[in-house]
């Protein structure tokens, strides 16, 4: 049941760049408090025909849309969404973002600040995008070189000797062809956990709750990426 409406709505879209060829999602939030009759999302690229996108989430009028990563094939991406309201009021957003043509890290394993517990020789494993055809893979394990296996999507390695009860840096580097680079520096550890040095922010705020900036999720997106991160209160 309505119980109110907002004078003036409006349609906010969260939007990062995206990456060449790899799947992208995206937020948008509308700030209404009537019934939506209608909703359109489409997206362009280099100002092409518009398409669908497909909508993956929705809660108390904030929702999560996703672009397949086979539609990512320009430079320039375009976003953009139009709703009316149950008093026939429509108003919209539209946001561009870039498309990357870099290569991309989407996932390693172990990660960062897991323990394999007792898995002394933890496969490790790194899934990748856009790295082009044999791209110069650098990835020492505690400073000492280690030879992974690159494929197309993967680099992986998988220790020949048992790791020790310990903290372990992996430094990953990854240089395209055409020099273009991918980093990634994370650490892990073997054996069961015990007592250990932790680094991280102890007191954060976000727009959403107080005085600072943000979201919670990009408050964890930060934390999740960022070097020698451990925790975030």
């Amino acid at each position: 049941k309505n119980i109110g409406y907002v004078l003036n709505p409006t349609m906010t879209i969260n939007a990062q760049n995206a990456h060449l060829g790899i799947s992208y999602e995206f937020k948008m939030k509308l700030d209404e408090l009537s019934q939506i009759k209608k909703l359109d999302m489409t997206a362009s690229v280099d100002g092409g025909a518009p398409f669908a996108v497909t909508e993956k989430s929705s809660k108390d009028n904030e929702y999560v849309y996703a672009v397949d990563g086979s539609k990512l094939t320009g430079k320039k991406l375009t976003l953009k969404g139009t709703a009316t309201n149950e008093f026939n009021m429509t108003y919209s957003a539209e946001v561009t973002v870039d498309i990357m043509d870099e290569p991309v890290i989407l996932n390693v394993s172990p990660a960062s600040n897991e323990s394999t517990g007792t898995e002394k020789r933890p496969e490790i494993v790194i899934d990748i995008a856009n790295c082009g055809t044999n791209p110069k893979v650098v990835m020492p394990l505690d400073d000492v070189a280690v030879t992974p296996t690159v494929t197309a999507k993967k680099i992986s390695y998988k220790p020949t000797e048992d790791l020790t009860d310990d903290r372990h840096v992996v430094a990953l580097t990854i240089t395209r062809a055409d020099g273009k680079v991918a980093e990634m520096t994370w650490s892990f550890s073997v054996g069961e956990g015990t007592l250990g040095l932790y680094y991280g922010q102890m007191h954060a705020h976000t727009a959403e709750y107080s005085d600072g900036a943000g979201t919670l999720e990009d408050a964890y997106e930060y934390a999740s990426k960022a070097e020698d991160i451990d925790y975030i209160f």
